[in-house]
């Protein structure tokens, strides 16, 4: 099977990542172009690939990653559709946009796709060994053998999504990933309102936190589900509501409302209108 050369334009923490993760399953990166020089000369270095000019990037690869900030994506590739780009496939990795961003694309003889990773990509060095258990979806019309090919190697579960879904499936990942740790802050934040240290709020907080994300993880999110909710205990709810004020009230209740419905998987023989009683408040 013939490899293409993959290039990519935008050396951030995706980029570096994508791209260090794939030269390691065996596929031939090419290089990157940066607006920023240093970024691309550490990216090629990393990947031990090439620091490239964005003309060299466009004409040279066969694959191109639109590695950018979603903004920019749109300004990208118009810049890249002012280049030769026929037989050509170009791919983005935003969970938000989809692959019609690279409008044109079709009648100018390229592929346009969007590949995006589900996971949190915290820096650019190291965040490519855990990526062989990423989860991606994929959006794009027509078929591309260059995207075949990196498909083959890649070896993670891919599925597809429906371009018009992409915002709310976006939404649904920040509320596995960056809306927990908005939760964690508010959970510290109480910890400390009731006088406890700090280190000790801290440390409390990451054993009880990953360890309930172990079992929800492993049981299924109905037989992990513990508290005043799942025993239906509508006083211990009611006290909570009464101690918190805004934004950990509208907050506990939004959420206890969906602990209501798991609930009731788990336990289809309770009565849980007292709770949702208490959670109209």
């Amino acid at each position: 099977m013939l490899h293409p050369k993959i290039g990519f334009i935008g050396a951030g923490k995706v980029g570096c990542t994508l791209g260090k993760y794939l030269s390691g399953r065996g596929l031939h990166i090419y290089g990157y172009y940066s607006r920023t020089a240093g970024s691309a000369e550490e990216a090629a270095a990393f990947t031990q690939s090439e620091n490239l000019t964005f003309e060299e990037a466009v004409r040279g690869s066969d694959l191109l990653f639109l590695t950018v900030p979603d903004a920019a994506l749109a300004e990208v590739w118009a810049r890249v559709r002012a280049l030769p780009v026929e037989g050509k496939t170009l791919c983005h990795c935003s969970g938000l946009y989809s692959s019609r961003v690279f409008q044109g694309a079709e009648q100018a003889g390229a592929q346009g796709f969007s590949l995006h990773p589900l996971c949190a990509v915290h820096d650019s060095w190291s965040s490519y060994r855990q990526m062989d258990r990423v989860y991606f979806t994929l959006d794009g019309a027509g078929e591309s053998r260059h995207m075949q090919t990196l498909l083959a190697h890649l070896e993670n579960p891919v599925e597809a999504i429906d371009p018009a879904n992409k915002a709310r499936y976006h939404a649904a990942a920040v509320f596995f990933s960056n809306l927990v740790i908005g939760l964690a802050k508010t959970g510290t934040d109480l910890f400390l309102e009731c006088g406890l240290r700090e280190d000790f709020a801290q440390n409390a907080w990451r054993s009880l936190f990953l360890k309930n994300a172990e079992n929800a993880a492993g049981a299924g999110l109905a037989d992990a589900l513990t508290g005043p909710v799942e025993r239906g205990d509508a006083l211990s709810v009611r006290k909570h509501i009464d101690c918190l004020a805004e934004p950990a009230r509208g907050i506990y209740i939004s959420l206890s409302k969906q602990l209501v419905a798991v609930a009731r998987q788990k336990h289809p023989e309770r009565d849980y209108a007292p709770i949702e009683e208490v959670l109209k408040a």
